[in-house]
């Protein structure tokens, strides 16, 4: 019973995160499409010494940020909707981990092409959704290798299975 009322947590925790993601992607786009009608006079009002096109830029790759931590969250939540009904090594949550993973790889892509573009610009405090440190890409190095585990136990467990339904 325990481990129904967690997994029923973690999903409707993911549900709710993917529906803040959501509103915020909203957001980052409505913020995208205002500077596209009407940038020049925005971007003097708010006084950035920042061009239009890297303002763009910045907000298009917010986008995809969090575009992959929403699809992620999606994944994920399927991934531990099979968990809780019992479908452990299932070809579906293989899929789903491998999806997770190549997710992940992407993410973390993301992060460090636009840490780097943003450090050759020379741009500071853009925003904490770029503010990478060290740590963060440890900690995306450490569920990398966590999906790519999972990944590997769950295709073996697969494979075991089916050896062990072939016996029988």
């Amino acid at each position: 019973m325990n481990k129904k009322i967690f997994f029923n947590i973690v999903i409707q925790l993911l549900t709710f995160i993917r529906y803040g993601l959501i509103a915020l992607t909203g957001l980052i786009m409505l913020a995208l499409l205002i500077l596209l009608i009407g940038g020049k006079p925005i971007q003097n009002s708010l006084q950035l010494d920042i061009p239009l096109p890297i303002i763009v830029i910045i907000l298009i790759i917010s986008i995809l940020l969090v575009a992959c931590f929403i699809y992620m969250a999606t994944i994920l939540k399927k991934l531990l909707i099979n968990f809780q009904t019992g479908t452990i090594f299932s070809t579906e949550n293989v899929v789903y981990t491998k999806i997770i993973l190549g997710t992940l790889i992407v993410w973390t892509s993301i992060q460090f092409a636009s840490a780097f573009f943003l450090s050759y610009l020379d741009l500071k405090n853009v925003s904490d959704l770029y503010d990478f440190s060290l740590s963060d890409y440890f900690i995306n190095g450490v569920l990398i290798i966590i999906a790519l585990l999972a990944k590997m136990v769950l295709e073996k467990g697969v494979l075991l299975q089916a050896e062990n339904d072939e016996i029988i």
